[in-house]
């Protein structure tokens, strides 16, 4: 039969995969933020309103 491992060496183990999913977790997270808001190609999103502007003129007579 096979013996446990070691507590020191299961915590190495936790800790090898706590990382490997940071990473993971980093990498997506960069390449998701680098599709949707740094391509080059992706088109600027439509204003969120029109804006309408009006110009008053005004004359003084003497």
């Amino acid at each position: 039969m096979t013996e446990p491992a070691p507590p020191s060496l299961r915590w190495q183990s936790s800790a090898r995969w706590t990382l490997v999913a940071v990473v993971a977790v980093v990498v997506l997270g960069g390449l998701g933020f680098y599709w949707l808001f740094l391509r080059g190609d992706a088109a600027p999103p439509p204003p969120a309103r029109q804006v309408v502007t009006t110009t008053v003129v005004s004359t003084t007579l003497p």
